[in-house]
């Protein structure tokens, strides 16, 4: 299924505005793989995940159709050795739309997109780190309205909840509570 979220996000890497070029992005949750080929269209290195192989297998063929590559690789929020996988890696940009489909999926989502955002391992005790968005310390990230500057606040997610309120926010508030910076 086609989910307007998806829609959304593509709208939003095609903004003339936002460059996706040369960034490593990962698509949590690619189904069809729509997202992800939009940003390997704008020129990013993407991996789109999922546990279903099934949908990788479609969001491959639909890169194939549209003449992108992008990777695709399974993972499940749930299990911590995918996650270690991603914390093995570099990603400016973690990506997913209309993820949450039901309220027990927000902790493992939560867990992976921090995993996503750290330092990679072997990089971890380097004294230079990377700038995360709202931490307090760069106020390069920092804007009182918009989203203007979201690329100047890498590693960032930019994550679609879905269309049911509820979920959305109960996401929201427990991202604040283990850390995150919510918009």
């Amino acid at each position: 299924t086609l989910w307007a979220q998806a829609c959304g996000l593509t709208q939003f890497i095609f903004d003339p505005s936002n460059h996706f070029k040369g960034m490593k992005i990962i698509e949590l949750g690619a189904g069809l793989g729509l997202v992800a080929i939009a940003a390997a269209q704008q020129g990013a290195d993407v991996t789109c995940t999922d546990r279903q192989l099934e949908a990788l297998e479609l969001a491959q063929l639909n890169a194939e159709r549209n003449r992108v590559a992008i990777a695709c690789r399974p993972i499940d929020w749930a299990n911590a050795n995918h996650r270690e996988y991603l914390r093995s890696e570099h990603w400016d940009v973690v990506l997913g739309a209309a993820v949450i489909y039901h309220i027990d999926m927000i902790s493992p989502l939560l867990q992976t997109i921090k995993a996503s955002l750290l330092p990679p391992r072997e990089h971890e005790d380097d004294v230079k780190r990377r700038k995360y968005a709202d931490d307090g310390h760069s106020s390069s990230c920092r804007k009182e309205s918009g989203y203007e500057n979201w690329s100047q606040c890498l590693p960032v997610a930019l994550i679609t909840c879905g269309n049911e309120m509820t979920r959305e926010v109960m996401f929201c508030e427990e991202a604040k509570k283990q850390g995150l910076a919510v918009r």
